[in-house]
């Protein structure tokens, strides 16, 4: 009989309005091995770190770093002669990271990486969109919408298997304010919610493939100490209808960091 693994990995997607600190969180993370589709994102790496590294191979990802320093793969749209083919060059780049880290999670985790981050899952999804898209902006048929939620979730199912090897994996995706009309009310009175930027079923289905989700927030106010940020998650169940069920929150009062995160998130939810 063999002894259950002692120390698994943990994932976990973390979703928020843009701006409120969900790359922030990644810095936090140990040992960090971004797959950067956001260029943006290297803006806020670097204020973190005062020293970042980027492959030029994927075989750099193997090379020992210290574990302080983060290491990005940048897999960026490229300088194609179109816009489909430049979502394929894209696509095709991303494709080999995710299964050259799954393949090689023991040995990345050795060099001295202990968080994968995507950053974002929802760029993805919406590349994916795009390549079933057309340039005159056509709706896209209901035939091509399986086609995008198993090309994206393909990129999931792909990381998902390196905690396993003890591998930490933050999935990184947005969520935007929806402002629906009230039928009930004759002067249509406008409420405000938000919901993930991930189309169709490929939301529902993505939650199920992580172990915890949560929803980031965060405020800012200026102090005669200077600019002070709060920031708070809010963790969700992931069965189904009960996404956002509450399972634990933490304290917005001061500065968290995944490792307490991943503590607050591995909480049983109340009863």
């Amino acid at each position: 009989m063999k002894r259950s693994r002692s120390n698994p990995g943990f994932s976990v997607g973390v979703c928020g309005a843009p701006g409120s600190g969900k790359t922030a969180l990644g810095c936090t993370a140990p040992g960090q091995l971004w797959i950067q589709t956001e260029s943006n994102g290297l803006g806020t790496i670097h204020e973190w770190s005062d020293e970042v590294a980027e492959v030029e191979t994927l075989k750099d990802c193997l090379e020992e770093l210290d574990p302080s320093i983060p290491l990005v793969i940048p897999v960026f749209p490229g300088q194609e002669s179109s816009d489909k083919a430049d979502i394929t060059s894209m696509m095709k780049r991303l494709d080999q990271a995710v299964l050259y880290v799954r393949n090689n999670a023991a040995a990345i985790k050795a060099a001295g990486r202990q968080t994968v981050i995507l950053d974002s899952f929802t760029d993805v999804n919406q590349r994916v969109i795009d390549f079933e898209g057309n340039e005159n902006g056509d709706q896209i048929p209901m035939s091509s919408w399986q086609r995008i939620k198993v090309r994206s979730l393909r990129i999931i199912e792909g990381l998902r298997s390196i905690v396993d090897q003890g591998l930490d994996l933050i999935v990184i995706f947005g969520i935007q304010e929806n402002f629906k009309a009230d039928p009930s009310n004759k002067m249509e009175r406008v409420f405000a919610g938000y919901s993930p930027l991930i189309s169709g079923a490929t939301k529902d289905s993505f939650q199920y493939k992580l172990m915890a989700v949560c929803t980031i927030s965060s405020s800012s106010k200026v102090t005669p100490r200077g600019t002070i940020t709060k920031r708070s998650a809010r963790f969700v169940g992931t069965d189904g209808f009960h996404i956002f069920k509450p399972k634990g929150t933490l304290g917005s009062d001061e500065e968290v960091d995944f490792s307490t995160w991943k503590t607050k998130a591995a909480e049983r939810p109340e009863r």
